[in-house]
Parts: structure tokens; C-alpha cells; sequence
């Protein structure tokens, strides 16, 4: 099944893997628009966590995808891949820009108040459960646990 994301003619693919998870991906472009064509693609997220944990997602979506528009060297028009897989436990987000990639060699601090940026890792690290990072790629990965798992957080 395929559909548009956004106005900008991105990809969505949905389909059940083998261990019966189910994956969707998406393609969107880099540009002003990309958080809120992710957030759009994401809709589906609404099915499987809590509102809160939702409103997190969404958070840590957008942060990601303003990194990637902001800071990976891409022009505007060239792809994000979004991918997402919804196991029996948990949810698994990444956003890959494929852009010139980012050394991540500690956890991300809080700035100083003053900063006029350099939140959004930080937002990130502190909302999902789990991050994966792979900035060599561009690549990152967070994790969050589905509303009906076992011990998953309440708000």
C-alpha cells in the first residue's frame, strides 16, 4: 500500500514481517515541511501508544528530523527515510538523512540556559525509552514502549 505524505510526494509503505510485527516507511523530503510530514506519517502511532506517550513521540520525531534538515548538510528537496516497526512490546522509530553523519561521543547534556540551541538531542535522550545512534550514517533510532506491554510507562 502506498500513500502521499505531505505535499511533497513522499512514500508510505506498510507491511507485516515475519515474526508478525508490523513495519511502515516512509520518504520525505528535507526542507521546512519535514517535521510536519513526519508527524503526519506518525499519525498511525496513535493506535498503539498512550496520548502522552504519543505527544513524546511526536516531540522526539520532529527533533529528529529538524537535525536532519538542519545539520546534515542536505539540500532542500533531497530524502529523510523514516521507518517504523510496532512489536508486541514496544515501538521503534528511525530517521536515516543519509547527510554527512554526526559524532555522538557522550550522552547530550542540557545546554546552559542561555544557549540559543542544542536542545534537541538532549530532548530526545531524556523522552524515549531507548535511542540507537548511528551518526556515522545519519541514522537514529528510538525506542518507546506500546501502551498494553508489560510495565510499559504510565502517565
Amino acid at each position: 500500500m502506498a500513500a502521499r505524505v505531505g505535499g511533497h510526494g513522499g512514500c508510505v509503505t506498510t507491511s507485516r514481517g515475519t515474526t508478525g510485527a508490523r513495519t511502515r516507511d516512509a520518504v520525505i523530503t528535507a526542507g521546512l515541511d519535514a517535521p510536519a510530514d513526519a508527524r503526519r506519517w506518525a499519525r498511525w502511532l496513535a493506535d498503539v501508544l498512550d496520548p502522552g506517550r504519543l505527544d513524546d513521540a511526536m516531540l522526539v520525531l520532529s527533533e529528529l528530523v529538524t537535525n536532519a534538515v538542519l545539520h546534515s548538510g542536505l539540500r532542500a528537496g533531497a530524502p529523510i527515510h523514516l521507518s517504523g516497526r510496532v512489536a508486541d512490546d514496544r515501538v521503534r522509530i528511525g530517521v536515516c538523512d543519509c547527510g554527512r553523519g554526526f559524532d555522538l561521543t557522550a550522552v547530550p547534556e542540557l545546554p546552559q540556559e542561555a544557549s540559543p540551541g542544542g536542545r534537541g538531542l538532549w530532548i530526545v535522550n531524556r523522552l524515549a525509552d531507548r535511542l540507537l545512534v548511528d551518526g556515522a550514517r545519519g541514522r537514529v533510532v528510538f525506542e518507546m514502549a506500546r501502551r498494553d506491554a508489560p510495565g510499559a510507562p504510565r502517565n
